[in-house]
């Protein structure tokens, strides 16, 4: 049992939104505002945006235990049956030149056969240039496992960032294509409160990303002011809120 999951549903918040009183009961989730569909799955929720056929976040906790795979990956992708909208198909990405990116991660899932089955539910894919996908998402992606593995465990945030007028790609349903995804990482104990996000363009060329991931890397104050969201809304207190105002590089050592 995850140490940060044994505090998970000690209580129930509601929050007062324009569409009612809306479910907090998970650490893990930025506060649930009424916008798109929160649908939960046994590891991570997901708030899905009809609109755009793709998660506006995903949210999970990684423990170090975690971090070790059990099981083989898992390539069967498949429409998400919770969501009621629906979601995109596995066909709507193909000959798009854009891959069937993962914002929870399939490598965080390998601990054991229902986290790596619903890893693929296409509620959790979105459209990744492979320059982006393959190249500094998965390094980003590597590093937030090392640093599961050295504090413990983690609580990650990925989403993707969405505007009206953007590219779309997909033969039934229609999807688009975000410029930009966002990730923030949450070390949370009784010892340590740090926090780190980083905001990526979703670049086809390989040439035009930096060569330090830092350079991507903002405070989680600021992610919130770009994207909206308010992450982490049930923990509290000072430790917190100095954690969200600015990252500790000696804290998120990169895992070369």
């Amino acid at each position: 049992m995850k140490s940060i999951r044994l505090v998970v549903f000690v209580f129930v918040v509601f929050i007062l939104s324009g569409c009612g009183f809306i479910r907090q009961d998970r650490f893990e989730w930025p506060r649930l505002k009424g916008e798109g569909e929160l649908v939960i799955h046994t590891y991570y929720a997901v708030t899905y945006n009809p609109e755009h056929n793709v998660a506006s976040w995903a949210a999970y906790s990684l423990t170090k235990e975690e971090t070790r795979p059990f099981v083989k990956r898992k390539y069967t992708y498949m429409p998400d049956t919770l969501v009621s909208t629906g979601t995109a198909e596995y066909d709507d990405y193909r000959g798009s030149g854009y891959d069937r990116g993962h914002l929870l991660p399939a490598r965080d899932m390998l601990f054991n056969e229902t986290a790596s089955y619903e890893v693929n539910f296409m509620s959790n894919i979105t459209p990744q240039a492979p320059a982006f996908n393959r190249g500094i998402w998965r390094s980003l992606e590597q590093n937030v496992r090392y640093w599961a593995q050295k504090y413990d465990s983690v609580m990650v945030v990925s989403g993707s960032i969405l505007e009206k007028g953007l590219l779309r790609i997909g033969r039934e349903n229609k999807i688009t294509v975000p410029n930009k995804y966002f990730k923030t990482i949450l070390i949370h104990n009784d010892t340590i409160s740090e926090s780190i996000g980083f905001v990526i363009p979703n670049y086809q060329n390989k040439n035009n990303f930096r060569d330090d991931l830092f350079d991507y890397a903002v405070s989680v104050d600021k992610l919130e002011k770009m994207t909206g969201l308010d992450f982490w809304p049930m923990l509290w207190g000072r430790r917190v809120i100095k954690a969200e105002n600015k990252y500790n590089l000696e804290i998120w050592e990169i895992d070369d």
